[in-house]
Parts: C-alpha cells; sequence; structure tokens
C-alpha cells in the first residue's frame, strides 16, 4: 500500500459466519478499483475465490462479491432508487458448502456497520 495514495473507506458487518468462512455486508464510502478486494486482504482475510489477492478458488472460481442491493438518487427524475439482485447460484452453492446461511431480511440500515476500514 502507499501511504500517499487516495483515501478509501470500506464499511462492513458480519452477517453469520461458520469456522471457515464469513459472510459480510459492505458499505462503500469511496469507490476505488478492487476496494473490498484489497481492503480484505490487506486485513488477512481475502475473499473466497480471489486468487490475485490471496484468496481460494476451492470452492469458487471466481471473487465471492455479489451486489444484493444498490440504492442512489437517479440523476435525471431526483427520485430514490433501488435494485436488488437474487444470489447467483455458485453464490449460493459456496454458501452451503461453507455452512452459512444467508439472511432472509437484512434488517437494520445499510448505514449501520460492525467496523470501518480506511487508507
Amino acid at each position: 500500500m502507499c501511504r500517499d495514495g487516495i483515501r478509501a473507506v470500506t464499511h462492513w458487518r458480519t452477517l453469520c459466519h461458520s469456522q471457515s468462512h464469513t459472510l459480510l455486508a459492505f458499505r462503500l464510502e469511496t469507490g476505488r478499483t478492487h476496494q473490498i478486494r484489497v481492503h480484505m486482504a490487506h486485513r488477512g482475510n481475502p475473499l473466497a475465490g480471489d486468487d490475485l489477492y490471496g484468496g481460494s478458488r476451492i470452492y469458487i472460481d471466481r471473487q465471492a462479491l455479489h451486489c444484493v442491493q444498490a440504492s442512489f438518487r437517479h440523476p435525471v427524475t431526483g427520485k430514490d432508487r433501488c435494485i436488488i439482485a437474487p444470489l447467483p447460484r455458485d453464490f449460493c452453492t459456496l454458501l452451503e458448502i461453507c455452512g452459512l446461511q444467508f439472511p432472509q431480511n437484512l434488517s437494520g440500515d445499510a448505514r449501520e456497520v460492525d467496523r470501518f476500514y480506511e487508507f
């Protein structure tokens, strides 16, 4: 990491964990390339499937990242928009293999976090 780099802030909270893996929810305060991947690897917790940053591809053949919900204000209409995307099949398989269960209802505000990481 370069100390003179651009500021990057990632907020996260634990949704559930097993003996070998943890399912996290992230909220990005900044939007840097590979931000989540770099921050988690730097903490010693690389993403499953992310072999570029030290993760294992044993259970999934890609980075185990999925945007379940994205909210934004539409630039033309000014209306708040929320897009929800179901989990892909390979992600569901990973959760099952690792003994994790995705919460049926992600309660709590997306701004509520357990921890944050800043560079």
